[in-house]
C-alpha cells in the first residue's frame, strides 16, 4: 500500500506553509472541524474556507468555490506528515512543509 493510500484526515492536522511564486510565504492551518485560515508573510493574503481529504485528493471549499488537488510526494517521519505536493491545475506543484501540530 502506498503512503498515500494509508493518510487520514487527521495527518494534516496543524500549521503548515508554501511559498509563492514571488517569495511569499503563505501560512495554512488545517483544524479539526474541517475548517482552514491562510495568511501571506507580507499581509495582504489572507482568508478561509473548509476543506476535505477523499481518495488522494485534497478538495478546497471557499464560498462557492471548489477546488480538487491530487496530492503527491508525501514524507512521513514516523507516524507525522512532514510535508507533501499539490498539483494544481497548471500541472505546477505546490509543496506544503509542516510548521507546527501533532496530526493524528
Amino acid at each position: 500500500m502506498e503512503i498515500i493510500d494509508s493518510l487520514q484526515t487527521c495527518h494534516f492536522f496543524g500549521d503548515w506553509q508554501y511559498i509563492k511564486e514571488d517569495d511569499t510565504k503563505i501560512f495554512v492551518t488545517f483544524h479539526r472541524d474541517g475548517k482552514y485560515n491562510y495568511k501571506g508573510s507580507k499581509g495582504y493574503f489572507k482568508g478561509s474556507g473548509r476543506w476535505r481529504w477523499l481518495r488522494g485528493q485534497f478538495i478546497w471549499l471557499t464560498g462557492k468555490r471548489k477546488d480538487n488537488n491530487p496530492l503527491l510526494y508525501p514524507y512521513m517521519q514516523g507516524d507525522l506528515l512532514q510535508d507533501f505536493s499539490l498539483v494544481e491545475k497548471d500541472k505546477g506543484l505546490t509543496v506544503f512543509t509542516r510548521v507546527s501540530g501533532k496530526g493524528c
